[in-house]
């Protein structure tokens, strides 16, 4: 393990200036052994780092690296990752504390190989996750002309291990991506039919890509920042994906994730994190590719919709603008795509989110989510506002008439079903 102080300039090196190999150099190098460079930023977060360097430590595959950027910690960070005594890792304090996709973006600056892996410090790689990605990445270098990313799903989990999947896509459910070799249009196309099985650990940048680029997380588009650096890095070449499961994602209320997504900057902004992440990804792939009106359209649909479920978050998240921010965001959503918010299990969506009983939403809302992940709540748990188990939420509607009961639950529960299976 290295220590090596940071100078307080927060970052020190601009991403355009990372040096790399020759284009065909780097290609030789990625046929014959992919090289990993894996980076943890991490603030106060000893509790969970140790799990975190150990499934790192525990690959099958060893062409790796391990960046620790400390965003300025006041726990003592340099204790726990003292205890590996590995030449491979290397913890770098920086001396100015600043934002996540910051400390992110300068603690990737830290790396040397071709391959860019972020890791969450509270998550977990699968053994198996960086020899998959090295045979995938060999099998694929003669059959595509530039490989931009390579992309595995993620298991959810909660703080425990157990599963976490209603709590992580609600009842819009998973994009269905197809395992194999995808190019720019058909990740963007897959990525917008649900949330997307994967997790920024579980997914490896070249290194070439990010130069180019230029820039990495963006801190204005907020918690879909990954989903963003992901789609913009898929228009400079083709992506690899694996549908099996390398890493666990670790959902909890007091992560950043959390924090982030119930934040006065998510619900304020005039789009929805998924909707600025979005419009932002269209932008570039229509410098960089033809896009087809199709693809245009598809896109507007995904930000209106994601804009509906802004409209119905208003109603019962910590910080939401109730009813009047339910109705800017329904607002918003029919000037992206008035046809998509038209569409009758829509429409009847966006009238529960305006006209529902906040208690009644929640109360349906886990309704539905218990019986999409039926195996997730066998010890008689709901799924609270702020995500996280909570046993009286019940409590918000027992004042309420039988009729009323009756009537708003078949509203709501008939609008999320129809999303959920549309």
């Amino acid at each position: 393990m290295v220590d090596s102080p940071g100078d307080g300039t927060g970052g020190e090196t601009a991403i355009g200036d990372v040096s790399f190999d020759s284009r065909l150099e780097a290609r030789q190098k990625i046929s014959m052994t992919p090289r990993f460079s894996i980076f943890i930023p991490v603030w106060n977060g000893s509790k969970w780092i140790a799990r975190a360097i150990e499934s790192v430590l525990a690959q099958t595959y060893d062409q790796w690296e391990l960046l620790i950027g400390d965003n300025a910690s006041s726990d003592d960070i340099h204790a726990v990752v003292s205890r590996y005594v590995d030449d491979r890792i290397h913890l770098h304090r920086w001396s100015t504390h600043t934002d996540l996709c910051e400390n992110f973006n300068r603690t990737m600056l830290l790396g040397r190989y071709e391959w860019i892996q972020p890791l969450g410090v509270d998550d977990r790689l699968a053994p198996e996750c960086l020899a998959t990605m090295a045979e995938r990445v060999r099998a694929a270098s003669g059959k595509a002309a530039r490989i931009s990313l390579v992309l595995a799903a993620a298991r959810r989990v909660d703080a425990q291990g157990r599963a976490a999947n209603a709590n992580y896509y609600g009842y819009v459910g998973p994009a269905k991506i197809p395992d194999g070799l995808h190019n720019s249009a058909s990740l963007l196309h897959h990525s917008l039919s649900g949330v997307t099985p994967w997790n920024i650990g579980a997914v490896a940048f070249s290194r070439e890509v990010i130069a180019e680029m230029g820039s990495f997380l963006l801190p204005e588009i907020g918690l879909c920042a990954d989903i963003d650096v992901v789609l913009r890095a898929a228009s400079y070449g083709d992506v690899l994906y694996i549908d099996t499961p390398l890493m666990e994602f670790t959902v909890r209320a007091d992560g950043d994730s959390h924090t982030r997504g119930v934040s006065p900057q998510a619900w304020n902004n005039t789009l929805s994190s998924l909707g600025a992440a979005l419009v932002s990804v269209l932008a570039l792939h229509e410098v960089r590719r033809k896009v087809s009106r199709e693809e245009r359209l598809a896109v507007r649909a995904a930000v209106a919709h994601a804009q509906l479920q802004r409209a119905f978050q208003h109603r019962y998240r910590p910080g939401g603008s109730g009813r009047r921010g339910a109705v800017r965001d329904v607002i918003r959503a029919i000037g992206w795509s008035p046809k998509t918010v038209l569409r009758p299990q829509n429409l009847v969506y966006a009238l529960a989110a305006i006209l529902s009983p906040r208690g009644m939403i929640q109360h349906v809302r886990n309704r539905v989510l218990k019986r999409l992940y039926r195996s997730e709540f066998d010890t008689g748990s709901e799924v609270s506002a702020g995500g996280v188990p909570s046993a009286t939420q019940s409590q918000l509607t027992r004042n309420r008439t039988a009729r009323e009961s009756r009537r708003w639950k078949t509203v709501l529960a008939a609008a999320m079903s129809w999303l959920w299976f549309d």
